[in-house]
């Protein structure tokens, strides 16, 4: 992921010095173990955008990636790509180092912070690395000794035959087996190719979505339930309506249901740690621009789909069901040239042909509070 840091204009300075770390082990202790609010979460996703990537960087983009999810009788989480492999040279001048990357110019990949990698520590003291890199398999451990700095020891390198490629184990407790199972699951639910699952199974339920568009869609909820999703490069990252200041967005507070914004790499800027949108003034301005343009389609689909009923009971009872969920924000809308919302507010009620309404249900429904209209379609 492009990662653009602006750099101030300082013509002439009398000295200058090099900002430095102190104590290496207590700056290495809170990159590792102090920055994830949930560290299994963090290792879930991390580990398997890194293989994502790691696919992506030699064309296999639609070659999926292996995750063994822990159980009793394999009580680890391990991911496998079939990526360039990593050779001893990146190993040490990448890999090993906070704030590495060699993402940070591509805007196909997902990461670059250069922190990814390390999440394991946030979980454990040791992990593997095996990798295969032009005919040679290097084992690797990473561990964290009294240093509390971590180090990477190469355990072996053989000839092989096995393809380049590099895979990741942590060892897991088995009372966090369902945890990983949890984050997993959670972690690539969005993603077009789809990890190859062992260990245990995940069953991927296609998301049923009220409206769906290229850079965004909807899923209409009859309750009082609301939420705006960021689905950046396949990740889902949580935004909640508290952090806008776009007057022209306030009334996204009464939406009933789900608004998903799909967004590429780079298009806005992530926290160091990956868990939530850094809602910075760049970041507000494409998130509002978006939902903007969103009500602008929303407005003409639900148009089309009025004009498309045959009658205007039906496009009466379709008309009140998108103001419950939208708050009154499309209530200007016609059919055929006649106003939709009535000035007495009657609702209509759809009953539909074959299923069975007790009188006393269509009793309460007609003397509840408002007036309604039934509709009854035989």
């Amino acid at each position: 992921m492009e990662i653009n840091v602006p750099l101030p204009d300082i013509q002439e300075s009398l000295d200058e010095k090099f900002f430095s770390i102190g104590d290496q082990g207590i700056i290495f202790d809170i990159l590792r173990s102090k920055m994830y609010s949930n560290p299994i979460l963090a290792i879930c996703r991390e580990i398997s955008c890194n293989a994502r990537d790691a696919n992506r960087e030699v064309g296999n983009n639609n070659v999926p990636i292996t995750i063994h999810l822990p159980n009793v009788n394999e009580p680890y989480f391990k991911v496998k790509d079939s990526g360039p492999g990593i050779s001893p040279d990146r190993i040490e001048n990448i890999y090993i180092k906070y704030g590495s990357s060699t993402k940070r110019e591509d805007n196909t990949q997902t990461g670059g912070f250069g922190l990814g990698s390390k999440t394991p520590f946030a979980y454990t003291d040791s992990f593997n690395v095996n990798t295969v890199f032009n005919g040679i398999k290097y084992n690797y451990i990473c561990f964290i000794d009294d240093s509390k700095v971590g180090k990477i020891s190469l355990l072996s390198s053989t000839e092989t035959s096995e393809l380049n490629g590099t895979e990741i184990l942590i060892p897991v407790k088995q009372c966090d087996f369902n945890e990983f199972y949890s984050a997993t699951s959670s972690s690539v639910r969005y993603w077009s190719v789809k990890p190859i699952i062992k260990g245990r199974e995940i069953i991927f339920n296609t998301i049923d979505y009220s409206i769906i568009k290229d850079d965004w869609a909807f899923i209409q909820e009859f309750s009082y339930e609301n939420s705006i999703k960021l689905i950046i490069d396949e990740i889902e990252y949580p935004l909640y309506y508290k952090d806008f200041v776009d007057e022209n967005l306030q009334d996204l507070r009464y939406i009933r249901g789900e608004i998903f914004l799909f967004l590429k790499n780079g298009e806005i800027n992530l926290s160091a740690n990956r868990e939530k949108v850094y809602l910075d003034n760049k970041t507000k301005k494409v998130i509002n621009d978006k939902l903007n343009k969103m009500f602008s389609s929303l407005e003409e689909v639900f148009i089309e789909k009025i004009n498309s009923f045959d009658n205007l009971w039906k496009a009466r009872y379709y008309f009140y069901n998108i103001n419950y969920s939208f708050c009154e924000k499309f209530s200007h809308l016609y059919w055929k040239n006649i106003p939709l919302k009535e000035k007495n507010q009657i609702r209509v009620l759809l009953f539909e042909k074959k299923k069975l309404y007790s009188r006393d249900i269509i009793k309460k429904y007609l003397n509840y509070n408002l007036n309604y209209q039934l509709l009854l379609v035989l």
